[in-house]
């Protein structure tokens, strides 16, 4: 990525662009950059196009950029973010695990088994009593592991490791 950056001023005129980027200059004229380096207009450079160093890259797990800092130093702009990880992207996998589960045992959705709780057939009865034990420690554990992540006390996990870190569920076996 590159940025523009005012040579008078040295302030960032447009901070992320990709070359080619063509740009209006404020007499009405166009001009158009190409690579890093080069200085628009020509017969009076005011702008030049400069390479982005991020500081901080973006992490592994789900996230939403809670803040992004402009700075022109050294010839380049520097880049620095923030990211917090992305709960309705947690939500969803361990809701999208939650149905792999209940699609593995045959059922069309988690809803589904979990409707037979009070069947008459002991063995759906007894599969959605698991179930729905086993989706309550799910939960509990996931909103667990989110405090400790807000209070520092873990590390972000990623999607992956989240899931594999849930309680495996166990099902009865009725005759």
């Amino acid at each position: 990525m590159a940025a523009i950056v005012d040579l008078i001023d040295d302030s960032i005129v447009e901070p992320f662009v990709s070359l080619p980027h063509r740009m209006i200059l404020p007499d009405g004229g166009t001009t158009i950059f190409v690579e890093i380096g080069q200085a628009e207009p020509a017969h009076s450079p005011r702008y030049k196009a400069v390479a982005t160093q991020e500081v901080v890259p973006a992490p592994d797990y789900p996230y939403i950029e809670t803040d992004v800092a402009r700075e022109f130093a050294d010839g380049k702009v520097v880049v620095t973010r923030t990211f917090a990880p992305d709960q309705a992207a947690y939500q969803q996998a361990i809701e999208d695990h939650i149905l792999q589960v209940a699609a593995q045992r045959g059922y069309s959705s988690a809803v589904s088994l979990a409707s037979y709780v009070t069947s008459v057939i002991p063995l759906w009865q007894a599969e959605a009593q698991t179930f729905v034990a086993w989706r309550d420690s799910v939960w509990i554990y996931a909103l667990s592991e989110l405090v400790k992540v807000q209070n520092g006390q873990r590390e972000i996990p990623t999607l992956a490791a989240l899931i594999a870190e849930l309680p495996v569920i166990t099902w009865p076996e009725v005759e």
